[in-house]
């Protein structure tokens, strides 16, 4: 018979109260009852996470180990879950941003795909659900969501896999503002297993939040370009992300109105970034609560 791998759920969380229970439901809804080990680690939270997290276990049926921490930092939560003795006995983990949508088969479907000998990396595509953003939001993502659904490098999608064999190459997790980018530069093309499946992100809602939380991106991006260049191997291909965008842009056909708001956000949070870093504060975190609403749709 053969041997049900241990797939371990990390889960970082920092006031999540109104959206913990979403992103649980979605994940364990069809899974079989310990086809998980799920651990959520709050960390440095003011409000109710951690007793909305074990309540969503509850009623869901399933066992959710909640683990708490003072600091207020998504990497120290990670480098915490990397104490527990079922996230390193796993032979599979999967880490889920705590406001994304993941479902249980596409979490079966990341396990599958990474079980193997050699290091792997599961990745999927984004999609932002937008509906309930206002429209200068609505008509950036519709570029958006057009241009990763033809590139996907597991970047900013909220959720990545991870066999055992490549735990070591992500293990110590660096101070950095963008862990998923970090990660994927960990792995080259040929090791990464791109599964037919998306997250669901759920976006700023309002366009103040969208430039600074894109700002927020273009810094982290550009911390990853100093420190891990992708200049091929294990950094990834040699062709940038970004020439691949470019490229992929000029084959779509967007709404002129839509392209315009894309680049104009696209251009401010650029500004932002620069005057962040020209201040000093280019690792500034922007938390954005706005996309924390279960309901209410903006204007």
């Amino acid at each position: 018979m053969t041997r049900q791998p241990k797939t371990s759920i990390i889960i970082a969380a920092h006031d999540e109260e109104q959206v913990i229970g979403r992103g649980l439901a979605a994940l364990l809804g069809d899974a079989v009852p310990g086809e998980f080990q799920v651990l959520v680690v709050c960390n440095g939270c003011r409000d109710a996470t951690a007793a909305a997290a074990r309540s969503a276990g509850e009623e869901l049926g399933h066992h959710i180990q909640v683990i708490e921490i003072p600091v207020a930092s998504k990497i120290a939560a990670l480098r915490a879950a990397e104490n527990e003795a079922d996230v390193r006995a796993a032979d599979v983990r999967i880490y889920v941003d705590a406001d994304v949508e993941v479902s249980t088969e596409t979490a079966r479907k990341l396990r599958d795909a990474v079980l193997g000998d050699g290091p792997r990396l599961g990745v999927v595509r984004p999609l932002v659900r937008a509906e309930q953003a206002s429209w200068p939001v609505r008509a950036y993502f519709a570029v958006w969501n057009e241009r990763r659904s033809l590139d996907s490098d597991g970047s900013g999608t909220g959720v990545f896999a991870v066999n055992a064999a490549g735990v070591s190459r992500i293990a110590d997790w660096p101070a950095v503002m963008n862990d998923d980018g970090f990660v994927v530069r960990q792995f080259s093309d040929a090791e990464k297993v791109l599964v037919d499946a998306v997250s669901l992100i759920h976006p700023p809602r309002t366009l103040g939040a969208l430039i600074r939380r894109r700002a927020r991106v273009v810094n982290g991006n550009r911390e990853l370009d100093l420190r891990w260049p992708r200049v091929g191997g294990l950094q990834g291909s040699s062709t940038s992300s970004a020439d691949r965008k470019s490229s992929h842009l000029g084959r779509l056909r967007f709404s002129p109105v839509h392209l315009a708001v894309f680049l104009s956000v696209t251009a401010a949070a650029r500004l932002l970034a620069a005057w962040r870093r020209w201040r000093g504060r280019g690792g500034e975190w922007s938390v954005d609560t706005t996309s924390r609403r279960v309901s209410d749709v903006a204007s």
